[in-house]
């Protein structure tokens, strides 16, 4: 048990070192529940469902080129939202929004009153995690893509004590 906690803690200080690490600009998308409810909050992950469907992230390779793509699409994001909603009842706007660690672009996406808790997700730079399950070798693997650039990671202190389980 403590190796597991031993390796999402140094999982985690890897992959935020990387991202503090990266560009400081970002753009990311937010879905704000009508809201908490569960219905409504159902629907806001089907709207964040629709929306990163028909998003053309080949587009995405600055920000500025992001920004261009949203604005030059805000019509069909509006129709993804719509067609997923069965109504009008929601606003589209890209804008800066304060975050503790700074101002940054955002494509927001308010349904209804915009009182339920929202969903977050960076747009650009595409950014995943994947932390993989210990392998048969006694070696845990961490994956972090950034950028389209796979990093990986080998942790060998999951080597120590593999014999004894």
């Amino acid at each position: 048990m403590k190796r597991i906690i031993l390796f999402i803690c140094i999982a985690f200080v890897f992959v935020l070192m990387l991202l503090q690490s990266g560009e400081a600009e970002e753009l990311r998308l937010r879905v704000i529940a009508n809201s908490d409810g569960i219905s409504d909050q159902s629907v806001k992950m089907q709207v964040v469902d629709a929306v990163d469907r028909m998003l053309d992230r080949e587009c995405f390779k600055t920000l500025e080129s992001a920004e261009a793509w949203i604005t030059d699409n805000t019509d069909r994001i509006k129709t993804a939202c719509a067609d997923t909603l069965g109504n009008d009842d929601f606003s589209v706007e890209l804008c800066d929004e304060e975050f503790s660690d700074g101002v940054y672009k955002s494509l927001v996406i308010t349904l209804g009153e915009g009182r339920g808790h929202n969903f977050w997700g960076t747009l650009f730079p595409s950014i995943s995690e994947k932390i993989s399950a210990v392998k048969g070798d006694g070696k845990a693997l961490c994956t972090v893509s950034k950028n389209g650039r796979l990093m990986e990671l080998r942790l060998w202190l999951f080597g120590w004590g593999s014999s004894n389980g």
